[in-house]
């Protein structure tokens, strides 16, 4: 039940974070939309202008180029932020992966030292999936810390006398 607990606590870290990153992420991708659209219109303004300059020389746009630098900075700033973000949470990701496994490798020591148990007891024992203990448990017989008899894991590595 612990271990569930300190799963849960730890997804909903993540989730947590996750949300603000999606919108990051949407932010993002509206304002690339926006520069294609904006990039597009301009430009084509720009060719009208051209055109009916000739025409009637009285109409013209006028762009301030610091508006566009403005607009492009905003749109890196932000491109900048979402990278962070992202960057922070795969660290995160991988902190977690790797303490969890760690965390499960214990719980399956502590289990597998206390007597022979088959992998049904274990994860009955653990709360965890038996697919999943099987996958540790046979990292754990790779490593020589575990040992199979029939049915049965035993632990085969150093016990320390407390």
């Amino acid at each position: 039940m612990v271990i569930q607990e300190v799963l849960l606590t730890m997804w909903q870290s993540f989730l947590d974070k996750l949300f603000p990153l999606s919108i990051s992420i949407v932010w993002l991708i509206i304002g690339f939309v926006l520069g294609k659209i904006i990039g597009k219109v301009i430009k084509e303004i720009l060719v009208r202008v051209k055109l009916d300059n000739f025409i009637i020389e009285s109409e013209r746009i006028k762009l301030k180029l610091s508006d566009m630098s403005d607009l492009y900075n905003d749109l890196i700033a932000k491109l900048h932020n979402v990278d962070m973000v992202a960057k922070q949470l795969t660290n995160q990701n991988n902190f977690m992966k790797k303490n969890i496994r760690a965390l499960i490798q214990n719980l399956l020591f502590y289990i597998i030292v206390s007597g022979p148990k088959t992998i049904d007891q274990i994860s009955q024992l653990a709360g965890i999936p038996k697919v999943e203990v099987e996958h540790f448990v046979q990292q754990m017989e790779k490593m020589g810390k575990v040992k199979k008899e029939g049915d049965l894991y035993k632990w085969h590595g150093n016990k320390k006398q407390d």
